[in-house]
């Protein structure tokens, strides 16, 4: 039997040294052995469309793809069928330019797993849910408030979804 994969995710404001940003959230993705963040901007993503490809994957909508523009680096998140249970879940840069260690190899693979379809649901919304209510700062955001923007109907969706209804 295969390892069980775990991920983790993370969304907030920038903090530290970019706590005075406006535009952007970060939504960071971690497994046992890779992290990466995808630095969400609301000037080419200004209703978080992030969250469709989660949405969609609460529907039985699969695959679902989705392209990240961080204003200038292209990141692809990718939802692709396994089995009813599993799903491989996927992110890659598409910034065909030099990362910060002098790679010029691209399309790069970040992260490439098989998870379970219900923890990786559950993993994105808690923590969406608990961003929206605890953390999102709406002066942090220039477009739509995204509180009233996704909530409740997200919350109502996912709760639904984890107690067995779709």
């Amino acid at each position: 039997m295969k390892d069980k994969k775990r991920i983790s995710i993370n969304i907030n404001h920038p903090g530290g040294y970019f706590s005075y940003s406006v535009g952007w959230i970060y939504v960071t993705f971690k497994t046992d052995d890779t992290k990466i963040t995808i630095h969400v901007s609301d000037v080419f993503n200004p209703e978080f469309d992030l969250v469709f490809i989660f949405w969609g994957l609460i529907k039985g909508y699969i695959p679902q793809e989705i392209e990240i523009d961080e204003e200038g680096e292209i990141k692809v998140i990718r939802i692709l069928p396994v089995n009813d249970e599993q799903v491989r879940f996927q992110i890659e840069d598409y910034d065909y330019g030099e990362d910060d260690d002098g790679d010029t190899e691209y399309p790069k693979m970040h992260i490439d797993i098989e998870i379970d379809k219900d923890a990786l649901i559950k993993e994105f919304f808690l923590n969406f849910i608990k961003f929206l209510e605890e953390d999102f700062k709406p002066e942090r955001w220039r477009e739509s408030n995204l509180r009233y923007y996704f909530l409740p109907e997200v919350k109502n969706a996912s709760l639904s979804y984890t107690k067995g209804g779709t």
